[in-house]
């Protein structure tokens, strides 16, 4: 009963308005509530919509969501070769990793990453310019295939690389060409087609960092720490090869066995001696 000025008036009611769970609106569409809610998966959705007594949310084909669909969009994968390789330099895989930041003490600013993918070894190559690549892999194929013409006589069979210009030239083409060398490039914007050797960069960096902060080396001898994280990473078992190391895998016995008493600290303090002319005294 409500009062006015002071007098009861009895021609008006008292009403308790109704409780609206959780104070949502008495709306309960699921195509409304869907949005409001941040565009939830279905599954959480109807989780929800079940508690507090909201419609569920049944998208057909033919009226999904379009803000999820441009927003939560992934792009596919493509088709993942399953080629495996059964001797060393069979596919070879090639990346970029750069620039940094500190200037190496010859000038380097990326480095070159090379996986054989057979044994899983990397080869790293300190470069002055991405335009240098071209050069340095020839290069490395010179020299890996002279090292197997008398060990196995192992050829490089696939390289694979991205669509950078530096191994889309008119040279490496050429090149490769000549060899019978089969050129794979990956798919634009669709880096997991040569994900391994993409991937291996941040390995790479994360042990090449630790190096150099662990041994108190200025930044600027990265290229030095970057050899010896490649060095070491060759030389650690691989647990989801059931333990192979890709340094035996990889040379096969043939450049001697894997040793470890050779390994120092990185960083560490080291004297070196040398002779004097005439063995004289100062």
């Amino acid at each position: 009963m409500a009062a006015l000025d002071g007098v009861a008036d009895k021609s008006v009611t008292s009403v308790t308005p109704p409780i609206v769970q959780s104070g949502l609106a008495p709306v309960t569409k699921g195509e409304l509530w869907h949005p409001r809610l941040g565009h939830p998966g279905k599954l959480v959705y109807d989780k929800l919509a079940k508690e507090i007594g909201l419609a569920k949310y049944e998208p057909s084909p033919y009226s999904l969501c379009s803000t999820c669909v441009t927003a939560k969009g992934q792009l596919s994968k493509g088709v993942i070769s399953d080629f495996k390789a059964t001797a060393p330099l069979q596919l070879v895989q090639v990346d970029l990793c750069g620039g940094f930041r500190y200037e190496e003490y010859v000038d380097s600013k990326c480095f070159l990453t090379i996986r054989d993918s057979y044994s899983r070894y990397y080869f790293v190559i300190p470069l002055k310019n991405k335009a240098a690549a071209t050069q340095a892999l020839i290069n490395w194929i010179h020299q890996q295939e002279n090292y197997f013409s008398i060990r196995g006589g192992y050829k490089v069979g696939t390289v694979r690389t991205d669509n950078g210009g530096e191994f889309t030239s008119n040279v490496l083409h050429d090149f490769f060409g000549s060899k019978g060398i089969t050129h794979q490039l990956t798919v634009t914007h669709n880096s997991s087609q040569n994900g391994a050797v993409e991937r291996v960069h941040r390995t790479l960096q994360e042990k090449m960092r630790s190096l150099l902060i662990g041994g108190r080396v200025p930044p600027y001898l990265w290229s030095e720490a970057l050899r010896c994280a490649a060095y070491l990473l060759n030389r650690l078992p691989i647990l989801s090869r059931q333990g192979s190391v890709p340094y035996a895998q990889y040379y096969g016995g043939a450049d001697g066995p894997l040793r470890f008493n050779n390994l120092r600290t990185f960083g560490c303090a080291a004297f070196a001696t040398h002779g004097f002319p005439n063995d004289t005294c100062w």
